[in-house]
């Protein structure tokens, strides 16, 4: 059966209205360049600014689309320190390109396609009463005569928002420390009545460097973690009415590392609940030790290794007088450390620790101390009043425990062949009970208050 064509009024009708549409369009833009010329469009953008903020600013353009989506673009924006631009430049962006629906305003919904940063730069100086150079950086508004009446907050929704090529430099003056680092981040915002709040997305630090304030530029600074990146995951929710944090994943990512905490945080801040799960996957030792050398322990630096990994619950109420309960496991493996100075060191080192509300067990933990093997049992409980019991069987090598074994500028040495069992108070050594064997030899203890 053949499809009836339209009239010829219906076909007529349309191209009139598609006609009328077009000249419309084409008068908004015509009413744009005429009412709002690039010149004037920056000239009201520099007159808000001046109006809105303590600082000095510059900006070198401003651009407005009415095509759908309404785009506005900003060129070379520079917000100068305290003091004017003399004193430096506390945040630069290179563009600033903002894509913004404008139907959903009728229904009070604000919805932005699309929000990019192009190589923005920030300065961030902490200062030692708590302060920041970013105070006191908004104009404050004058009391309204009347109080206004409350109103429903407008619905949010940012697709995209995206940090390219972004660049921080912090300066800690009360530690006296400087670090500068690298940023791109993209993720998407919503929020529905000003109580419901959702976001997603990830963030890469790296190029982290680090040095004294009296460092001038980043060739002054300390680049051992320069290589290393850091990327940050997350999915969460936030309820104000509920004050509850749900939160699908938080993951942090360096090296081969992984570490995610997943869960829900109730009532934030100092007294909230927490019903978290906490896991870790292929942690490298090594590099985390290295990592917290070249930032403030040297003597860490090449002190050990192994794979750690870790999968925890921590469930309960903070504040004081009460802490969450943290179960489940804590595992390790290859591991191994060597003293600074001590002859031999522990390798072979592996454990597997069961974390319960009020005890530590590790069932079985097995290493090589100076190439003996050693195996151990360890249970801790009651940690108000800590309950331990062990048992240590094998050949142990007292040089290369030296360090722990020992007060500082005092040497053990010699080996022993253990076969004990203990167990008593942690905090009364003479209630410990023994039993096995121990034989020592070639024993010797050095140290300056003792006799040659």
């Amino acid at each position: 059966m053949p499809i009836p064509r339209p009239p010829r009024a219906v076909v007529r009708a349309a191209a009139v209205a598609l006609g009328v549409a077009a000249l419309l369009v084409a008068a908004a833009w015509a009413a744009l360049a005429v009412l709002l010329p690039r010149e004037r469009v920056l000239a009201m953008v520099r007159a808000q600014l001046a109006a809105s903020l303590r600082r000095e600013t510059r900006l070198a353009g401003v651009s407005v689309g009415l095509w759908p989506p309404v785009r506005i673009g900003v060129r070379d924006f520079a917000l100068a320190e305290p003091g004017g631009f003399a004193r430096g430049t506390a945040l630069a962006v290179g563009s600033l390109d903002l894509d913004l629906d404008v139907l959903p305003l009728l229904s009070r919904r604000v919805v932005v396609r699309r929000l990019v940063l192009e190589a923005p730069s920030l300065h961030l100086v902490l200062r030692a009463d708590g302060t920041t150079n970013l105070d006191s950086l908004f104009v404050a508004a004058p009391a309204p005569a009347a109080p206004a009446r409350p109103g429903t907050a407008m619905d949010l929704a940012v697709r995209e928002f995206a940090v390219r090529g972004g660049r921080v430099l912090v300066d800690d003056l009360a530690g006296r420390r400087r670090v500068l680092a690298a940023l791109d981040t993209r993720l998407s915002l919503a929020a529905a009545g000003g109580t419901r709040f959702a976001t997603k997305g990830r963030t890469r630090v790296e190029g982290v460097a680090f040095g004294p304030l009296a460092a001038r530029g980043p060739a002054g600074l300390n680049r051992s973690l320069a290589n290393l990146a850091w990327t940050l995951a997350h999915d969460g929710r936030y309820d104000a009415s509920s004050r509850t944090l749900d939160l699908a994943a938080l993951t942090l990512g360096f090296g081969r590392a992984k570490l995610s905490l997943a869960g829900t945080v109730r009532e934030p801040g100092p007294r909230a609940a927490l019903d978290l799960r906490a896991t870790g996957e292929r942690v490298d030792l090594g590099d985390l030790l290295d990592a917290v050398a070249a930032v403030d322990a040297r003597a860490l630096r090449g002190i050990g290794g192994g794979t750690l990994a870790f999968d925890l619950r921590v469930a309960g109420r903070m504040g004081p007088g009460a802490r969450p309960a943290v179960t489940g496991t804590v595992a390790l493996a290859d591991g191994s450390f060597r003293y600074p100075g001590a002859p031999v060191g522990v390798d072979g080192l592996a454990f597997r620790a069961r974390l319960e509300p009020d005890a530590v067990v590790v069932d079985e933990l097995r290493a090589r101390v100076g190439g003996e093997p050693l195996r151990a049992q360890l249970a801790v409980s009651r940690f108000a009043d800590p309950q331990a019991r062990f048992a240590v069987k094998g050949g142990l090598d007292l040089a290369a425990l030296s360090p722990a074994l020992a007060p500082k500028d005092t040497k053990v040495a010699g080996r022993a062949e253990l076969n004990v069992r203990g167990s008593g108070r942690v905090r009364d050594p003479g209630s410990f009970v023994l039993e096995g064997s121990a034989a020592l030899a070639n024993g010797s203890l050095e140290g300056p208050v003792l006799p040659r």
